[in-house]
């Protein structure tokens, strides 16, 4: 079978975007139960609240059937000096204690994850998992250093305002359906 140069030439594209994907990693035990943290890391309206750099979020659509969210994020890049608007896709599974993201517009290229808790003998661990692209342009060159930093301090700003607000709550302590009706009830409602 014979390479064409064009087929080289795609083949050492798609190399070149795979290698140029960055992936952090973080973890928090947080002394709670773990409906408390479920609700406080799925309850993605309130961010605003606990993450600094996010100032508003709003809920676009919401399908129960698939769990699907849809949300237009506001936040602020102080390293860009620049308000960032960017619409994302969440997919919760409760049942595994988990949600999905991925961007699907905004200025980074390929920008997803997932979050994750656990039970374990100390508390909850809630596990985050952010992976990103800014692709081979201007952007990347110029601000990928910077923004591998803002996003891990981003992830370790969330897992810390998640862990106080869930160590701090007196919210009534819900169970996992409970809190799966309280969800969809709260998102059909915003979408």
């Amino acid at each position: 079978m014979i390479v064409t140069l064009i087929e080289k030439m795609a083949g050492a594209s798609i190399a070149l975007r795979r290698t140029s994907m960055q992936i952090i990693e973080k973890d928090i035990i947080i002394q709670a139960p773990l409906e408390k943290v479920l609700e406080i890391m799925t309850d993605i309206e309130r961010y605003p609240q606990i993450v600094p750099n996010i100032e508003k979020v709003n809920v676009l659509s919401f399908t129960p059937e698939d769990n699907k969210l849809h949300a237009e994020i506001h936040s602020y890049a102080a390293v860009l000096r620049k308000n960032i608007i960017s619409v994302h896709e969440i997919v919760y599974d409760l049942e595994n204690l988990s949600l999905k993201f991925q961007q699907t517009n905004g200025m980074i290229d390929d920008f997803r994850g997932h979050r994750q808790l656990v039970i374990e003998d100390d508390g909850v661990r809630f596990y985050s998992r952010v992976e990103f692209n800014l692709g081979n342009g201007f952007l990347a060159k110029m601000a990928g250093g910077m923004l591998k930093g803002v996003v891990e301090q981003n992830i370790e700003q969330l897992l810390g305002s998640v862990k106080t607000a869930a160590e701090q709550c007196e919210l009534k302590v819900m169970t996992i359906d409970e809190l799966r009706e309280n969800l969809y009830q709260k998102l059909v409602f915003a979408a």
